[in-house]
């Protein structure tokens, strides 16, 4: 295991035993690690399957902080014993205990190559945002190994169900078998690319919020059905996580889900804040989504820009086409369905 031949054994034998329960260590590097006061501290970081843990180097030993590879926002390396991550909004800098060694290489590669293996159909890119070393040599190799150190085999369903472990391990939430059984097996035999939260409603209601999670990065389905289930304020907002990132999805269906203006109008933003959507199809249907909800459909509508879009609501429908012109112009009817019925038109410019 790469540098830990330089970690004492009596600290080793510590760790070790910390991690009994967390997982199978994958990698262990001895770093110094910055402090608020300028500072440096003997740490020993710790890689798992999903997390990367700092402990002190210290008998017996304590993690001190813990974090899932996802929620790493930026990479950077200006030097060669320098690592410097961005999670959150705090910067953490290391540096290696060998200023010849190639640990700060290895721990990047190792971060990328764990993150390939969840998310094999997607750019290391789209998940670590920003990726800095230097120089451009440097990083062209840790591209080149992080490829060749990633496991070949997606999996069934795009590797869902390690999506799913990463999700659960990421929130916080228990680990449940069932699920990735169900996708692995029942829905890879029927081909279908369609998920259905009505087949794991004899969940918990939270059990349903890291299924949802394991949509943002996944490529295999294409759909995704949340219809007649009122789901918490946690899985709601997943979804419009999903929304913001996922570039599969063709069609989604809250119908009958008791959603209102307000969802309505954070999907809007999710979905303009996605430049890749694949999205054409929503089903809004059963649903007292209001004045403000329909007013955010219109943002939506501009953002689409290729593919039939369809609005459902009550028993009536809008479908609308968006076609490859420079140019299109054409009237937009929203039709609320309440108490009173109200229709007004809208012109609404798309450019292709």
């Amino acid at each position: 295991m790469a540098s830990s031949n330089r970690i004492p054994s009596e600290l080793n034998a510590s760790i070790k035993e910390l991690f009994k329960r967390k997982g199978r260590i994958l990698l262990k590097c001895p770093v110094r690690m910055e402090t608020k006061s300028e500072r440096t501290e003997n740490k020993v970081l710790v890689f798992t399957a999903f997390r990367l843990y700092i402990v002190a180097a210290k008998i017996p030993s304590k993690i001190e902080l813990q974090f899932n590879y996802v929620e790493i926002y930026s990479i950077e390396s200006k030097k060669s014993n320098q690592l410097r991550l961005l999670i959150g909004e705090r910067i953490y800098t290391v540096f290696s205990l060998d200023t010849e060694s190639s640990d700060v290489d290895v721990m990047i590669g190792h971060i990328g190559t764990m993150i390939k293996n969840i998310f094999p159909s997607t750019l290391l890119g789209d998940i670590v945002r920003k990726i800095d070393v230097v120089p451009p040599e440097r990083l062209k190799q840790l591209y080149d190994s992080i490829e060749s150190g990633a496991k070949m085999d997606i999996g069934p369903c795009g590797g869902f169900s390690k999506q799913y472990a990463c999700m659960c391990d990421c929130l916080g939430l228990p680990y449940r078998e069932e699920v990735a059984w169900d996708v692995d097996t029942i829905y890879l035999s029927h081909d279908t690319k369609e998920l259905v939260l009505h087949d794991f409603d004899h969940l918990e209601v939270r059990d349903l919020v890291p299924i949802i999670a394991a949509l943002e990065h996944n490529t295999w389905f294409t759909k995704l059905r949340v219809s007649n289930i009122k789901l918490t304020s946690d899985a709601n907002e997943q979804i419009l996580v999903v929304l913001r990132r996922n570039v599969a999805l063709e069609a989604i269906y809250f119908d009958n889900t008791g959603i209102k203006g307000d969802f309505v109008h954070k999907m809007s933003m999710a979905l303009i804040a996605n430049s890749q959507t694949s999205l054409h199809t929503i089903d809004l249907s059963n649903n007292l989504i209001e004045d403000k909800g329909f007013t955010s459909l219109v943002g939506i509508i501009t953002k689409v820009i290729q593919g039939l879009v369809q609005f459902v609501n009550g028993t009536h429908t809008r479908i609308f086409f968006v076609l490859s012109f420079a140019c299109l112009v054409f009237n937009f009817c929203c039709i609320l369905h309440g108490f009173e019925t109200k229709c007004f038109s809208q012109t609404i410019i798309f450019f292709a």
